[in-house]
């Protein structure tokens, strides 16, 4: 793949981001852009071995010029016969890197891909840390523990390999009767 060539412009961190991006999308073809606007979670069997482990012969099929982004890694879906329980801290990190592996050094362009998950009390997934929902931690009127707080859950993802949290922002609740009121500050 051209991400073998490390001296490709867009591959160069000393080169300015723009020129960078510039460089990248001039040498992406229509079906590589497309695939970075492709976002799977419910069909992740697409990409999965049987047990739920990642397949690069399957991802490499179903996806032949790369893949944007995994919603919540750490789940199990399209995994068959998967236990009742999500994946903990390292076989969702193992998932993550060996998805990463296929993305970089397997399609042409060596494009990662981003993975989210859900950070709506800490990071909601198996053995992290669980906190308050955000209208509780707004009732204490202390940014900097709201801060303390996600910093931990941002620590949790990364060591897993999570890019992007989903995260309550400030949501204003103006009806009671809206069913998420919870996640709102």
């Amino acid at each position: 793949p051209a991400s073998a060539d490390p001296v490709l412009p867009y591959r160069d961190p000393a080169r300015p981001i723009e020129e960078r991006a510039d460089d990248l999308l001039g040498r992406m073809t229509l079906e590589e852009k497309i695939g970075q606007m492709v976002a799977i979670w419910e069909h992740r069997g697409r990409i999965q071995a049987p047990n739920g482990g990642f397949s690069a012969q399957r991802a490499g099929r179903a996806f032949p010029h790369g893949l944007g982004m995994v919603s919540r890694p750490s789940d199990r879906r399209g995994q068959e016969n998967a236990p009742a329980a999500n994946k903990g801290p390292r076989e969702t990190a193992e998932w993550v890197n060996a998805a990463q592996r296929w993305a970089v050094e397997r399609t042409r362009l060596g494009i990662p891909i981003l993975f989210h998950e859900e950070a709506l009390h800490g990071y909601v997934a198996r053995d992290s840390t669980s906190f308050p929902q955000s209208i509780a931690l707004a009732s204490t009127f202390d940014p900097q523990l709201v801060e303390r707080e996600f910093n931990v859950a941002s620590r949790e993802m990364r060591a897993r390999g999570v890019h992007l949290a989903l995260a309550p922002v400030v949501d204003v609740a103006r009806d009671p009767r809206w069913g998420r009121i919870e996640e709102t500050y």
